[in-house]
């Protein structure tokens, strides 16, 4: 794994902003029976991917990278909320450099891919196909709702980078793909395509059914502009009112006010209309209130 593609998203990881067709406000998609597996993790667990890089540096020249990526799910560690899966990453990738030169990388790495058992179990991991720590904007949950192909694809753009991630229901990440906007001095590619699997377990919804507390989740993207989705789980029936308040405390919109049945909930606010800045959405049920931070950056 080329190490500048990790580094350059750390450096982008703020100024994300998420690409939608759907320019709806407050399009809800009510019920846990919607969600299915989109990553499967068990031990024993296996994808290989086809891998391939294009780089052209004014410093170094053009460089290629071709091979495989193997991930292996080979231990697992429960915690109170959470699921470290350990996945051992098995290199095969030969690089080619402008002036000839050539070498092979069959490097071993072992990395934690984190599960958090609220809402929809979002997922953490350093490196492919996740490219998510725990302070970024970046969101990839293990459960989602596919399309009728039992696709779930993302796009995250942002002033130079594209990238796209395509998920399947029960299989996994299929494909990632980065591609550069630019045609300047430096400039990259790479492109990762699954070529084969082995998947011992994925488990039935009913194993994120059970909300036994109201969950609020981090909306997503952000920072964002102008779309975010904010989510959040309900054990039961009750009242809810979900609001955004800007930096000061003045609500500037009502996302939703009245009963909902228990599952779990998405909204999406515009937030076209309004300006820059640090705004907040409080969930409040009965006498209770969860309050988390958004960043509008345009």
């Amino acid at each position: 794994m080329n190490k500048s593609i990790f580094l350059f998203f750390l450096l982008v990881i703020f100024t994300m902003e998420l690409s939608s067709k759907n320019k709806k406000q407050n399009n809800v998609i009510p019920g846990d029976s919607l969600l299915v597996d989109i990553f499967p993790l068990s031990i024993g667990n296996q994808w290989i991917y086809n891998y391939s890089y294009y780089t052209n540096d004014q410093t170094i020249g053009m460089l290629t990278e071709n091979g495989t990526i193997k991930i292996d799910i080979i231990n697992k560690i429960s915690k109170t909320d959470s699921i470290i899966w350990k996945a051992k990453f098995t290199n095969d990738i030969l690089y080619k450099y402008q002036d000839g030169y050539t070498y092979r990388d069959t490097s071993i790495d072992t990395l934690n891919i984190i599960e958090d058992l609220n809402g929809f179990h979002r997922l953490y991991c350093e490196n492919f196909p996740f490219y998510t720590m725990t302070f970024d904007s970046t969101t990839i949950n293990r459960y989602a709702v596919t399309d009728s192909n039992d696709i779930w694809d993302t796009t995250i753009v942002t002033s130079r980078m594209e990238y796209v991630y395509e998920f399947k229901n029960g299989v996994g990440a299929i494909s990632y793909s980065a591609r550069d906007r630019c045609t300047c001095l430096y400039y990259w590619n790479a492109t990762y395509s699954l070529s084969s699997r082995i998947i011992t377990q994925v488990n039935v919804q009913s194993k994120i059914n059970n909300v036994k507390d109201v969950i609020l989740q981090q909306n997503y993207p952000n920072p964002f502009n102008p779309l975010t989705t904010i989510s959040f789980s309900l054990p039961s029936e009750m009242f809810i009112s979900l609001k955004i308040y800007d930096s000061i405390g003045k609500e500037v919109s009502t996302i939703v006010s009245g009963y909902l049945a228990s599952g779990t909930y998405r909204y999406q606010w515009d937030a076209s209309h309004y300006s820059s800045g640090i705004y907040y959405y409080k969930l409040q049920y009965g006498s209770s209130i969860k309050t988390k931070k958004l960043i509008l950056l345009k």
